[in-house]
């Protein structure tokens, strides 16, 4: 994440419990291995470095993850926080976030992946940038206007008849940026693990928004693993193309449309969406629920405060837990009440509660719901425990 913070990293850094990497040394192969190794601190923050074409020059690290959407967005959240206190700008247009997909070991994979996330990101292009964009600098302006220096579609590249050393060639300012990724002989060429950087959202601080489009991005990966199962699939076969062109270059040359074009980028949005419905229902609701708000009224299309988009987005989600409820939780994450059987633990509730089984129950359920979790009763420990949801 880029943020225009007016202090120097080495002090960003500091404030955000981790430590600062030179910009020479974040761009090695040691960084790289660093990031993996990372600890989770209370930021969820790897390490912080610098970026000259930032304003300020702070740049971010945020962790990859593979947990749930709830304890990513509330690590965004506490860092949006900390980012306000020590007064990060709201929106500056040489700031942006990337979003990086990495794999933690160095498998050998079939370089028809890395092809068809490629072709996946021009197929979709227009409605990438669309539901990345965050340029709120008012009137009709979608994205940044360096959009399309930072983050090339690569339109007239086709992966067909290319190896991935030559598709590498398109370069680190690309929207699928695979410049990166490294390959092996198997006999044939084949990947070295995964490492792949979309470079389209714009910098804007809505944890809600960024949190949902870091599992969008992923559903992206693992629906162009689905079509690697028949080989590379074509462009034309998945979206009107020349249409995607045309829209593509009119947001990110014009950094505008007309109502008309509006109305067409919002369905193919939605379009994209149900594409990979299957995918992002692997992650639970939250995600499909803010990006689906994100298609008909991106972030460059709201003019409220951060607080307010980021109210409006997650109002369906934002439940709060009873008191009852919330005593349950504190029940079961100390492990005060142990039984042999979820029944009979149940019954011991209810009793302190004052309350039926089936209260008990339905209170279980609430918490599931509310929290994004799973609870399950422990036949060995004899108590209720927690695990992650979707």
């Amino acid at each position: 994440m880029e943020r225009a913070v007016d202090i120097r990293p080495e002090t960003l850094a500091s404030n955000l419990k981790t430590t600062f990497v030179s910009y020479g040394s974040s761009r090695g192969d040691s960084s790289l291995g660093r990031y993996k190794r990372a600890t989770t601190n209370f930021y969820n923050v790897a390490h912080c470095s610098t970026d000259a074409t930032v304003k300020y020059g702070n740049e971010i690290i945020f962790n990859g993850t593979a947990e749930n959407f709830k304890w990513v967005h509330t690590k965004l959240k506490e860092l949006e926080k900390k980012l306000t206190s020590l007064r990060c700008l709201k929106y500056d247009q040489s700031c942006s976030n990337h979003i990086t997909a990495i794999t933690l070991q160095e498998k050998p994979i079939r370089s028809v992946l890395l092809k068809n996330i490629f072709n996946l990101s021009r197929a979709f292009s227009t409605s990438l940038f669309w539901l990345c964009s965050g340029h709120n600098g008012g009137g009709r302006q979608i994205v940044r206007q360096t959009i399309l220096h930072n983050a090339k579609p690569n339109l007239s590249v086709s992966p067909f008849g290319k190896s991935v050393r030559e598709l590498s060639m398109t370069g680190k300012y690309s929207l699928c940026n695979i410049s990166k990724q490294t390959t092996i002989s198997f006999p044939q060429e084949m990947l070295s693990g995964l490492l792949v950087e979309f470079r389209n959202p714009d910098g804007f601080r809505i944890p809600s928004a960024l949190t949902s489009l870091m599992f969008f991005y992923r559903a992206l990966i693992y629906k162009a693993l689905d079509l690697s199962l028949t080989g590379v699939a074509e462009v034309e076969s998945l979206v009107n193309w020349e249409e995607n062109k045309r829209l593509t270059k009119k947001i990110t040359e014009d950094y505008s449309l007309s109502e008309a074009e509006e109305k067409k980028v919002i369905k193919q949005s939605h379009d994209l969406l149900d594409f990979l419905t299957p995918q992002l229902k692997l992650f639970g609701d939250e995600a499909m629920g803010i990006l689906r708000q994100l298609a008909d009224k991106p972030i460059s299309k709201r003019s409220e405060s951060l607080k307010t988009i980021e109210s409006q987005l997650t109002k369906r989600f934002n439940k709060k837990m009873s008191k009852n409820e919330t005593k349950v939780v504190n029940m079961i994450v100390n492990q005060e009440i142990k039984k042999k059987t979820a029944l009979e633990y149940k019954k011991k509730v209810a009793s302190l509660f004052g309350v039926t089984i089936r209260m008990v129950e339905y209170m279980l359920k609430n918490i599931e719901r509310k929290a994004n979790v799973n609870i399950v009763f422990d036949n060995q420990i004899e108590t209720y425990r927690i695990t992650n949801g979707g």
